[in-house]
């Protein structure tokens, strides 16, 4: 995560399923797009982004620095992969 970016919690059939790091909304859904496309994450619906809770951005800032993700990250995923980079995904 950048400084200038928001952690935006990914859920699935109401559940939480990873996190996002991106600086809007638009941008957040551009990445889930992505990892939809390469089966990271679930396509089907009921699909919903909402801002992650301070507890979460916690335990997630935590994991980041335990696994010394110093330059930023994309995703956090539900097995505690981080996903740094999608090239040529086409983010922009």
């Amino acid at each position: 995560m950048t400084t200038s970016s928001q952690l935006w919690s990914l859920h699935h059939d109401g559940r939480h399923h990873s996190v996002i790091s991106a600086s809007d909304e638009g941008r957040a859904w551009k990445i889930v797009q992505v990892l939809q496309d390469l089966g990271d994450v679930p396509a089907e619906p009921p699909i919903a982004l909402l801002p992650t809770t301070p507890e979460l951005a916690r335990q997630v800032s935590r994991a980041a620095q335990t696994a010394r993700i110093d330059e930023g990250f994309l995703a956090f995923m539900a097995n505690g992969m981080f996903i740094t980079r999608l090239c040529g995904a086409g983010l922009g």
